[in-house]
């Protein structure tokens, strides 16, 4: 795989076909357990497909505690303060932290008789499989730091393009959910070594040494972001976790089916707005906050937008097309369906201002805001299910929509408090 040296690296072109490879890898990511959905429900069945459901679900949860919340923190530090190698010492200790959780998971989900050998032996190599995008999002993240979003999203693009080539296949010839986790693990892991392998000569490592201290730093800066981004999440998935609780792999499935193109829409917002975080970083350290707010407001209005695009189309077509796809009878479900529309706009919104929340530093105040909303969830998690996926998907709906309250509540109290500190910084310095 070759990359062009590019002489301008922050010129507008070269910014724009940087997002579009980021867009295009995003769309992809979000749309792997889709398409590799699609496969298991018709090779091997409603049930197995509530299984790999379940499992990758579980996998998000603890990618996201390896990840630690760093990414966004690694690409607003411009100015290296922490070298590569600190910050990858650090994805080494969270992911090790991350994989003695998962196994806590599994030696305490023995004692439920719904966790036969299959599904626990799902959820720990599709975590294993996720893992690997957890540490290649190290790479993406140096990748944004040095302006460099195109080329590393375009390995991360043809990684999981192969990667979801071959789980297909194997699910399709295997009819084995757990041989076809396994082998796509391994196949992976030999992909992502050797194409990083490949490039890394194009993002100009430094050779500086690992400063312990600096790891040290960084865990404790990102800690508030990593419980809030795990909390997320968890939270995003809530509904998940109480149907494993008190529901079936069969309710697991349908809602799963359902719940994608909610999904989908939080990612592909994920998308667009990712590749200004650089730009919003640079914003505000630089004290020009008009422009930063007008960058708030433009994003904001273009999130608004999809969603409204994203739940008419869907409303008109979406559960034929769905249906059609898995091959299963979603009729039933048209009200679940756009409640669940709506609860991904929500969620977008609400992942766009955890992010302005770390860029403006009042990250601390959200784990309270998530603790809420779990509570929410807590209190009326079995009242909901009572109800099926109608229940659940109302109750997903509500709290994301408080937490997107709570949030942006958070960020402008936040950004208030700043903005009359870097005031009464200026006054003092005149």
């Amino acid at each position: 795989m070759k990359f062009r040296k590019r002489q301008h690296p922050d010129s507008e072109k070269s910014r724009k076909k940087d997002n579009i490879w980021y867009l295009l890898a995003t769309i992809l990511s979000a749309g792997q357990f889709a398409v590799i959905s699609i496969f298991i429900t018709r090779g091997m069945g409603i049930h197995s497909a509530g299984i790999f459901a379940f499992a990758y679900t579980m996998a998000n949860l603890f990618s996201a505690i390896a990840r630690y919340g760093v990414r966004n923190y690694q690409v607003i530090d411009i100015k290296e303060y922490h070298n590569w190698h600190e910050y990858a010492g650090a994805r080494f200790v969270t992911t090790i932290f991350s994989l003695c959780c998962v196994l806590f998971y599994l030696n305490a989900g023995k004692e439920n008789p719904g966790y036969g050998r299959e599904k626990m032996a799902v959820i720990f190599l599709v975590t294993l499989l996720k893992m690997i995008d957890s540490f290649e999002d190290l790479f993406l993240g140096m990748a944004q730091q040095k302006n460099k979003l195109g080329a590393g999203s375009r390995i991360v693009l043809f990684r999981l393009c192969l990667t979801t080539v071959i789980y297909c296949v194997c699910g399709s010839f295997c009819k084995d959910l757990i041989h076809a986790s396994a082998i796509t693990l391994g196949c992976s892991l030999l992909i992502s070594c050797a194409l990083w392998k490949m490039t890394k000569k194009y993002f100009f490592l430094s050779e500086s040494r690992i400063r312990k201290e600096h790891i040290g730093i960084i865990l404790k800066d990102c800690f508030p972001l990593c419980v809030s981004s795990v909390m997320l999440i968890f939270l995003g998935n809530a509904p998940k976790y109480i149907i494993d609780l008190w529901g079936t792999a069969i309710t697991q499935a349908y809602f799963s089916i359902l719940m994608l193109p909610a999904f989908m829409v939080t990612l592909l917002n994920t998308a667009i707005y990712q590749p200004v975080v650089r730009e919003l970083g640079r914003l505000w350290q630089d004290g020009e906050t008009g422009q930063f707010k007008k960058k708030i407001i433009r994003q904001c209005l273009v999130i608004i937008v999809l969603e409204l695009i994203i739940v008419a189309g869907g409303t008109l077509a979406g559960l034929p097309v769905l249906g059609s796809i898995y091959a299963v009878d979603l009729s039933g479900y048209h009200k679940e369906f756009c409640i669940l529309l709506l609860a991904g706009g929500m969620s977008a919104i609400s992942s766009f201002f955890t992010i302005l929340i770390t860029v403006v530093g009042c990250q601390r105040n959200v784990v309270a805001v998530y603790a809420a909303e779990m509570l929410v969830y807590v209190i009326l998690g079995k009242a909901g299910i009572q109800y099926g996926i109608f229940g659940v998907a109302g109750l997903y709906l509500s709290a994301n929509t408080l937490l997107s309250l709570l949030l942006a509540l958070v960020f402008y109290l936040g950004m208030k408090k700043a903005e009359e500190e870097m005031h009464e910084k200026n006054i003092i310095c005149r």
